[in-house]
């Protein structure tokens, strides 16, 4: 974001902290006493905690900013994803620093398209796919952060098969249920981090 002037740095970063606390306090908050407040049970989409309750404890006008605010969050929420994925694809993946706008506007068609289709073919809840992408993130990349971290360096070819292995291997163990047992993800986290060090001993041997 814009900022006038340097020294303005601790300013801004003590607002967005402060806001910040204010915020997810209040959205815990909120959902423990949706707890209390409404009754429990198995049909009850705990997603539907918020706009339940403003229809129940306020008035029209207020349930409107309460829905209203709930879509714009979603709606700026998707709309940046969207664009940092698109960006991310035209410039880390096909390497390019400039595209024209036609490629750019189809690019970003492409992602839209995708998270239109994901969303309508899951019937999971928005939790749940969250769940599954952060897990998917993590399982993916952060053992290739920790190589790096600790100063190895491992082939781009060796990282995308390490994603692959990670990715395959989350989806036998759900198949298997064997994250009922374990924790989600730790089991394709260790592989993919084995993987990887193994290749990276493997490639600094074949370099020497």
């Amino acid at each position: 974001m814009a900022i006038k002037s340097e020294k303005l740095i601790d300013e801004a970063r003590y607002h967005y902290y402060f806001w910040y606390v204010c915020f997810y306090s209040l959205a815990f908050l909120i959902g423990m006493l949706s707890r209390i407040y409404i009754d429990q049970n198995s049909t009850f989409d705990v997603e539907l905690a918020l706009p339940f309750m403003a229809i129940d404890l306020l008035p029209p006008v207020a349930v409107g900013v309460i829905i209203a605010g709930i879509f714009a969050a979603t709606m700026s929420t998707a709309d940046s994803l969207i664009i940092n994925c698109s960006g991310n694809i035209t410039q880390d993946l096909f390497g390019k620093k400039k595209f024209n706008s036609r490629q750019i506007k189809i690019i970003t068609l492409c992602i839209a398209l995708i998270v239109l289709l994901i969303s309508l073919l899951n019937n999971a809840s928005v939790f749940s796919i969250v769940v599954f992408a952060w897990t998917l993130l993590g399982i993916s990349f952060t053992p290739i952060l920790i190589l790096l971290a600790t100063g190895f360096r491992v082939r781009f070819n060796i990282f995308l098969a390490g994603i692959s292995l990670a990715i395959a291997s989350y989806m036998v163990c759900e198949f298997f249920e064997l994250n009922q047992t374990l924790y989600s993800g730790f089991l394709p986290f260790l592989l993919n981090l084995a993987f990887l060090f193994f290749a990276r001993e493997k490639q600094n041997k074949s370099l020497n």
